[in-house]
């Protein structure tokens, strides 16, 4: 077996999401999977698969270690690497789901386990450091692989990956040269259009002083109804995630408190893997992931469809020219040349002046569907679901993702703002077609 090193550079993906520590009192940076079991797991097993994972992906095994130039992760010495808690009720299991991850203390990831009279529980914690939605499942299938190997061979050890590519340039290798000027050019109608924001930009109203802990609202959808969307939308030309989010914009437009000026401006992910490189598969557990912000304007349609067209409209617009690359292109320069300090501050400003002028999007992230294969522990879960990192007023992050034809919307956020925040949801769902 390969000997781990006690220290990793930090990469360019890592540095980036790192910039988001600089705005903690806004974002938890945090991606939970939740999986439901209707058969008991084998606590002893999955402490000892948890905690292999972290030398089978060693950067998880890490803490964070800020630097005013280049951060860099350490490996934690074995009585600091602590990432199972079993607990004997739901107060405790969502007690574990509110707490923030500290990534300077790490480890990067922690599970929780609730063994309930009639199902388990168990949750998985991963700092958004180390890892997007698709690095969460890919984790989680690991932990899920080296359970099952651990039934048959309780002395199994995985070969650590510490040669995995974690970088961004595995993904732009894939890019030609001759579609920079056109993704330049992308980079600079999205800057014009975050900035052009004469009216605001329209989010949630505040219920009064937000405070509290944080807590989780979640709608669901059956497989009958997801299944009734898709055939919707194809029949539109609309995806099923145009279908969704042509509700959450019809949900925030229709609720009532929109002046009729403030614009509708959303941010949508963008997984990289599944749109450039070949297998659609990492190399190591890292962050690929980039956000697309797309303007509907100050009007609301009279009828769905019509939203949903513009919808349709705006993202096969992007699709047809290299959707997601632009962000990490143009800020390549800055994350490798200047110092991570100085880029933390000004990523800090910039946050907080984009709130001090009301225009603050809402983030519409789709988590994309959990393959039941990695979140198999000796039997497939019956639910499964990624809750989003959270976020605080004037900032939310609706999260998507899908098991067994099912769909899940989460969003997490203070106690005091839980009220309207399931309201939105409530709406969201209203609006959907029926």
């Amino acid at each position: 077996m390969k000997a781990i090193p006690k220290r990793f550079p930090s990469t360019i993906p890592d540095r980036a999401v790192g910039l988001m520590h600089s705005v903690d009192d806004y974002f938890d940076m945090m991606i939970q999977m939740e999986l439901e079991f209707p058969h008991k797991l084998d606590p002893d097993r999955l402490a000892k698969a948890i905690d292999l994972t972290l030398d089978a992906e060693p950067v998880l095994g890490c803490r964070w270690v800020p630097h005013w130039r280049k951060p860099w992760w350490e490996r934690l010495d074995t009585g600091e690497r602590r990432s199972f808690w079993p607990v004997n009720s739901k107060s405790k299991y969502e007690a574990f789901k509110s707490q923030k991850m500290d990534t300077s203390v790490g480890p990067q990831i922690k599970a929780c386990l609730w063994q309930s009279p009639d199902r388990d529980y168990l949750l998985l914690k991963v700092a958004h450091g180390v890892a997007d939605a698709a690095g969460v499942k890919d984790i989680c299938g690991e932990i899920s692989c080296i359970y099952g190997k651990l039934a048959s061979d309780p002395g199994y050890r995985p070969e650590p990956n510490i040669g995995g590519s974690r970088g961004i340039w595995q993904v732009l290798r894939h890019i030609p040269l001759y579609a920079y000027p056109r993704i330049l050019l992308n980079y600079w109608q999205e800057t014009r259009c975050i900035s052009n924001a004469k009216h605001g930009t329209y989010g949630l109203p505040v219920a009064g002083d937000p405070h509290g802990s944080l807590e989780f609202a979640y709608r669901s959808l059956s497989a009958d109804a997801v299944s009734h969307l898709n055939g919707y939308g194809k029949a539109r030309g609309a995806t099923l995630n145009d279908v969704l989010l042509a509700a959450f914009i019809r949900a925030l437009g229709l609720r009532g408190d929109w002046n009729g000026r403030s614009r509708f401006l959303v941010i949508i992910t963008v997984d990289l893997r599944q749109r450039y490189l070949p297998g659609r598969r990492a190399k190591g557990i890292t962050n690929l992931a980039s956000n697309e912000y797309l303007d509907f304007g100050s009007t609301m349609d009279r009828d769905f469809d019509a939203t949903l067209q513009r919808v349709v409209d705006r993202t096969q617009r992007r699709k047809a020219s290299w959707i997601g690359v632009h962000s990490w292109l143009t800020g390549l320069p800055y994350l490798l040349l200047v110092p991570h300090g100085w880029m933390s501050r000004a990523y800090r400003s910039l946050i907080m002046r984009a709130a001090a002028k009301n225009n603050v999007p809402l983030d519409f992230t789709n988590g994309g569907s959990i393959d039941p294969e990695c979140v198999t522990f000796d039997h497939k879960p019956t639910s499964a679901r990624l809750l989003a990192p959270s976020a605080y007023p004037p900032h939310l992050i609706v999260g998507l993702s899908g098991y067994a034809g099912t769909l899940t919307f989460s969003a997490g956020t203070y106690s005091s703002q839980k009220e309207v925040v399931d309201g939105f949801f409530d709406r969201l769902i209203y609006e959907l077609p029926k």
